[in-house]
């Protein structure tokens, strides 16, 4: 289930490419994948769960910032699907079980962190420790 029921987030000239796969370079020129698909998105909106399973983590996605949060779910055969930017929800909690489709919070905007990056919610999907397109999951 898409989680915000946006496009895919494509090439940006700022920050690149919101596929899973794309080459991108760290502040050092050290290139690395983007283990995640982008979905386009607007501030404050509803976001959902794209599967079923159990909060599994309510997670801090960059080092000494705990505004921007991500909701980790885990499915019953041990995927991990990472919803980032999102504010959870009142009862979205580790632990608590959610259904394909239940709102888990609401967007963040990362205009505070990359201005002019097109707003959207960044989804990763975890099999056996490693990261996997979410596009496989998400129709």
């Amino acid at each position: 289930m898409n989680p915000t029921g946006g496009a895919l987030r494509g090439t940006d000239p700022l920050y690149g490419d919101g596929t899973f796969g794309a080459t991108r370079r760290r502040k050092n020129g050290t290139p690395y994948s983007h283990e995640g698909q982008d979905y386009l998105a607007t501030l404050g909106q509803d976001v959902v769960a794209v599967t079923a399973g159990v909060v599994s983590r309510i997670g801090f996605p960059y080092i000494n910032n705990t505004h921007f949060k991500y909701v980790e779910i885990t499915t019953a055969s041990k995927v991990r699907v990472r919803h980032f930017y999102v504010d959870p929800a009142s009862g979205i909690v580790v632990g608590a079980p959610v259904v394909a489709g239940t709102v888990i919070g609401t967007y963040q905007s990362l205009q505070s962190k990359l201005p002019g990056i097109p707003e959207h919610v960044h989804i990763e999907v975890i099999v056996g420790g490693v990261a996997v397109d979410p596009r496989q999951f998400i129709p």
